[in-house]
């Protein structure tokens, strides 16, 4: 018999509970996301100005309208560039000549003279003597050296053995070093190069270094406005007053950075890339320095040039304009100078001031036109085979505290080693304030230039002879073929040649080449003489490579120089300079 089971009130209604629960949160949510919408939204008026209210519907569109009034409002804005003195100018001007123009009056009685013996009055400083500040003028680093045969674009085009130095020199370590020394002086500091001093010596048959010989490099000639070859400002010698105008104006003169480019980093024709059958800038073979690593490089893809326009005259630059002293006026107040420069440098010499501030106005953004320069593409795309430096401007490498120092020296022998060192001469920061300085150092004022030490010599250089060649077959009648690589419109040729004892080692041919100038490829005669002439011919020498013996062919020759010497066919054919000339010629 089955037993009755009582059922509470909550359990018989605990379903119409959850039932009422659910009923009270749609209710809820119906009237708080329903009946509670805005009907009406709150945007701005359409020409950006004051507030407006609109349905929904049409907030975004009104939105719109008020982003793209604002905007035509900004664009619309015109700039007005404010007319800021120049106050870098007119503080160096000051600073070089600060009493001219300037009348003192006094109408006080004289002071009663200190009697006693004292001290004096404040503290005393001692000048700095030229000996002190050549002392502390750093040594320019090591040179690197890079040394082969390149087509400059010139005129008659013809091949040319080129030395390129690249010498880092301290030119922060030297501002402040000279800073310090005129700190507690009226003498600002103007530091202009005035030339680059370059050292070469030869290595003697003897295995000695010769005499070191100064030599001068190559540049491009700079020219005027007109045309005319212009020279760099030479300062003359001071007489103690009596050309102190004539003396400054030339310092002046050689601190415009184009001078001081000219002189440190002289330009220099394009030369010829044989891969991408055009010219490239000679910054392709400089050598690796502490500048030349922070600079960015471009590289360049032989597929993706097309020939240059040739220019007027690659070897010329025009020159800066004469510099033009402005009449001193009235000192006035100037703001400080030492938020005027960077703290390393110390005291704003009159020749480093920075540029004049420039306005902060925001300008409508303009489209871009850029314009190609003569013998330039527009946007040319870079190489991609060839690693050029873009070196940073003068300007920024003298903030690094680091200046490259270029070295073009086109007066090279082949066969021959080489060194160089490299010493920089300055403008003496002591000329013409010879009353800056004490009665007995005033002889100091009169000196032009200082110099730095001489650089330590570079590592030796060989230079290569334009012509070469390799053993790389032989008969049984006494004859063995030689292939000859000659350099020809700066591209790497070569041809065989049958040799027999008693004959000389490559002459005149014809062969195959691109011309830099049009671009075509022509027949052109070849010098693939090499001064060697083969004495004897033997075919079953021993020759021994990683300990295993074998026979090959050998030549017996005279070389230019007329030593003895000898070549294997094993040897030659497996040098990685035969495999290197090889891939060049190809």
């Amino acid at each position: 018999m089955a037993k009755d089971t009582e059922v509470s009130v909550f359990e018989r209604h605990v379903e119409k509970g959850v039932l009422a629960i659910c009923v009270l949160l749609l209710v809820y949510a119906l009237s708080h996301w329903v009946s509670s919408s805005p009907r009406l939204v709150k945007v701005p008026g359409p020409l950006g100005i004051g507030d407006e209210v609109v349905s929904p519907m049409e907030a975004d569109d009104r939105l719109l309208q008020a982003a793209e009034a604002i905007r035509r409002r900004i664009d619309d804005v015109e700039v007005v560039e404010p007319d800021l003195p120049n106050w870098p100018e007119e503080f160096a001007m000051l600073r070089r000549e600060p009493f001219t123009g300037l009348t003192c009056c006094d109408f006080g009685l004289p002071y009663k003279p200190l009697t006693g013996g004292g001290s004096g009055v404040g503290p005393t400083f001692e000048p700095p003597t030229l000996a002190d500040m050549e002392k502390i003028v750093p040594a320019p680093s090591k040179p690197a050296v890079w040394a082969g045969w390149e087509l400059p674009r010139t005129e008659d085009a013809s091949d040319m053995l080129v030395g390129r130095l690249a010498v880092v020199f301290p030119w922060g370590e030297l501002v402040r070093a000279w800073n310090e020394k005129l700190r507690n002086t009226r003498i600002p500091l103007q530091l202009a190069v005035i030339r680059v001093r370059v050292f070469r010596r030869e290595r003697t048959p003897e295995g000695q270094w010769g005499e070191a010989k100064e030599i001068r490099g190559d540049r491009i000639q700079l020219v005027d406005q007109e045309g005319n070859p212009v020279d760099v400002p030479k300062i003359p010698q001071y007489k103690k007053g009596e050309n102190l105008k004539q003396v400054r104006d030339a310092i002046e003169a050689l601190l415009n950075p184009v001078w001081q480019k000219h002189i440190l980093q002289p330009e220099y024709p394009e030369v010829y890339w044989p891969a991408g059958n055009q010219y490239v800038s000679w910054r392709w073979h400089i050598p690796q320095n502490a500048v030349t690593e922070m600079s960015t490089a471009m590289k360049i893809d032989p597929k993706s040039i097309a020939p240059r326009t040739p220019v007027e005259d690659p070897r010329r630059i025009v020159a800066p304009p004469p510099t033009i002293r402005r009449t001193p006026r009235s000192p006035v107040r100037q703001p400080d100078p030492r938020r005027m420069m960077p703290e390393e440098f110390g005291p704003p010499p009159g020749a480093m001031l920075p540029r004049p501030p420039v306005s902060t106005v925001r300008r409508p953004r303009q489209p871009v036109t850029r314009v190609p320069l003569p013998g330039k593409k527009a946007d040319e795309k870079r190489p991609e085979g060839i690693t050029i430096p873009q070196l940073p401007s003068l300007e920024q490498q003298r903030a690094a505290g680091t200046v490259l120092i270029v070295v073009h020296d086109t007066g090279l022998e082949s066969m021959k080693y080489y060194q160089y060192s490299i010493q920089v001469e300055l403008v003496n920061p002591l000329l013409t304030y010879e009353k800056e300085l004490a009665e007995n150092q005033q002889p100091d004022a009169l000196v032009t230039s200082v110099s730095s030490p001489r650089s330590e010599w570079s590592e030796a250089v060989f230079i290569p002879t334009a012509t070469e060649f390799f053993l790389v077959g032989s008969a049984r009648d006494r004859q063995v073929t030689v292939r000859v690589f000659a350099q020809s419109l700066g591209q790497r040729v070569s041809t065989t040649f049958e040799v027999v004892a008693g004959r000389a080692i490559g002459w005149d041919r014809s062969v195959t080449v691109n011309d830099p100038r049009t671009g075509e490829t022509i027949d052109r005669k070849v010098n693939f003489g090499t001064g060697s002439v083969a004495v004897n011919v033997e075919y079953d020498r021993k020759v021994y490579v990683e300990g295993i013996r074998n026979f090959a062919a050998e030549l017996l020759y005279l070389d230019a120089k007329g030593r003895l010497r000898t070549r294997d066919l094993i040897t030659d054919r497996g040098s990685p300079r035969y495999r290197k000339l090889l891939d060049e010629a190809r």
